[in-house]
């Protein structure tokens, strides 16, 4: 029987199928809540102003009039030009080298570490879109939300709609960029279309560059009807793919376990590393193994895999580690069957007997790795034949257990010894009931 996609492909498949006939230049972005509109961190910073000053009123009635464009013109060129006056005042706009940043460049820095901005994070990677895609949403009202990932084709996008930037533009200043054009038709002033702008930085820093950044913005970048849709890109440029919340838990252990994709990796910097390693937080020696062990407990075992990965980064010889880890993956691998379960139509059509996955398969090279590390590990043992029974590798499972019956007794172990001897009962009747499946069955093999 072949094997089941995982997640991961199914969403790559999703792709494909979005880009079908389509040979343009890609940018991804992935966003937690599939309700959130593309939308810059400057422009939700001067709408939450707005409401700060109570003034939330007059701005909706300013949109409901198609009169706001004008008003946020001003408000974003006075944002942007105030921030980075107040940045270039404390000099962050010199390199250590001694050359002078440009405005953009001076934006992208201070994005970097986190400030509101009018430059909208894209990638050139689908996985990485999907990473953050994958995110739990904050709030209350959030936390269960699909996520969406937005996809541009640039090339689809007709210039002079489009701008690239290239070196030579990066020496003049924000306003060449938000400025804001009109001309006169019919007697009355029309506002022109803002163009979008879109800029691959030739040097890159930090999570950038592991991100693989590109950045679009847009001076239009506000809802302007009715519907309140977004117009940073006109609709028939921008494609999109829902991400279901039930997934996200597992697509975030696939992306990690084969793009090596994880906060570690992707916000390899030194101001998070700084943020929460300053004078002001206490320190604590954080046990990663116990808070994977107790995630285990807890139902949360793509967690606990992140909390052991960040042990065995540094300490690759730690059995404890790879036996939790063993232990993670087997229940993810239980939770997948008992999903495939419950979307069996009838009693008839239930199978006693499910394919194994490539989290049983993950289980077994964990639990084998323990083992490899510690050869008297008895819990891995027990593990690991239990993984072993759940690919029908019945024959491996009942020699993990006699090496277990007689592990326990050269110690001396009676309640050892009566456990193999139930587990040694328990893999007899499956392997029977198994047999008997088989024999009118097409076995689903390892």
């Amino acid at each position: 029987m072949a094997t089941e996609k995982n997640l991961l492909s199914q969403y790559h498949d999703m792709l494909q199928e979005k880009l079908e006939g389509r040979r343009g230049e890609f940018l991804y972005r992935g966003q937690e809540n599939v309700d959130w509109q593309l939308r810059s961190g400057a422009v939700r910073r001067i709408f939450l102003e707005e409401k700060n000053r109570g003034r939330e009123e007059k701005l909706q009635k300013l949109i409901e009039e198609h009169k706001k464009d004008f008003d946020f013109y001003k408000e974003n060129l006075y944002y942007h030009e105030e921030l980075l006056g107040q940045a270039k005042l404390r000099g962050w706009h010199h390199e250590v080298g001694g050359r002078k940043l440009g405005d953009l460049e001076m934006l992208a820095k201070l994005q970097h570490y986190g400030a509101a901005t009018c430059l909208l994070d894209f990638t050139i990677r689908f996985d990485i879109a999907l990473w953050f895609a994958c995110q739990r949403a904050q709030g209350e009202k959030d936390k269960k939300k699909d996520g969406k990932v937005f996809i541009v084709d640039i090339n689809d996008v007709p210039t002079p709609s489009l701008r690239r930037i290239g070196p030579n533009d990066l020496k003049y200043d924000i306003d060449k960029f938000l400025h804001l054009e009109s001309r006169e038709k019919e007697g009355g002033t029309q506002l022109l279309q803002g163009d979008i702008w879109y800029w691959h930085p030739e040097t890159l820093m930090g999570r950038m560059l592991s991100q693989e950044s590109r950045f679009l913005f847009s001076s239009k970048d506000i809802p302007d009807n009715d519907q309140g849709e977004r117009l940073f890109l006109p609709k028939q440029y921008l494609l999109s793919i829902k991400v279901k919340q039930e997934h996200k838990g597992q697509l975030l252990e696939e992306l990690n376990r084969h793009c090596g994709l994880n906060r570690r990796s992707l916000f390899s910097d030194i101001h998070g590393f700084v943020a929460v390693n300053n004078h002001q937080t206490p320190f604590q020696r954080k046990d990663y193994v116990q808070e994977g062990k107790e995630k285990i407990e807890k139902g949360d075992f793509v967690g606990a895999i992140e909390d052991l990965d960040a042990v065995l980064e540094l300490d690759e010889k730690n059995a404890t580690a790879w036996l939790h880890r063993g232990s993670a993956n087997f229940c993810l691998g239980a939770e997948k069957q008992e999903q495939q379960r419950r979307q069996q139509r009838t009693p008839k059509q239930a199978s006693p007997w499910l394919p194994p996955n490539e989290y049983h398969r993950e289980s077994i090279k964990n639990f084998s790795r323990a083992i490899k590390l510690k050869s008297d590990y008895a819990d891995a043992y027990a593990m690991r034949s239990g993984a072993y029974i759940a690919l029908g590798k019945f024959d491996k499972a009942r020699s993990d257990l006699k090496f277990l019956s007689g592990l326990y007794e050269r110690q001396g172990d009676q309640r050892g010894k009566e456990f193999v001897e139930v587990q040694f009962q328990r893999l007899n009747d499956l392997q029977e009931l198994y047999e008997l499946w088989k024999a009118k069955n097409k076995p689903f093999g390892s």
